[in-house]
């Protein structure tokens, strides 16, 4: 009943945002105990950058150095997210540019 009243699309949205989220917190310091905790949050930097309205572009055939280099450099902070430095313990031999 709750999925016929919210829609498919919704529900959908909901369902993707879930599974994100808990892929999120398998690789990476999860946000809500940073919250909690009142851990220094390693995104603080990006988020704001992305709240300012800033956006960034890339071409889809950008070969992995060219993709690297332009998320390196905007916006600020991704490259401890490109470099691996805020990825989790465990995921480091994963290669941390499939996770942006």
């Amino acid at each position: 009943m709750e999925g016929e009243q919210e829609g498919p699309a919704i529900v959908a949205q909901n369902l993707i945002g879930k599974a994100i989220r808990s892929q999120f917190v398998e690789y990476f310091p999860n946000p809500e105990d940073l919250r909690k905790n009142s851990k220094e949050n390693p995104y603080e930097v990006i988020i704001r950058w992305f709240g300012a309205r800033n956006k960034f572009d890339m071409l889809l055939d950008l070969s992995d150095p060219d993709y690297a280099a332009s998320l390196v450099h905007h916006p600020p902070a991704l490259e401890a997210v490109v470099t691996g430095r805020i990825v989790q313990p465990e995921a480091q031999g994963s290669g941390p540019l499939i996770f942006v």
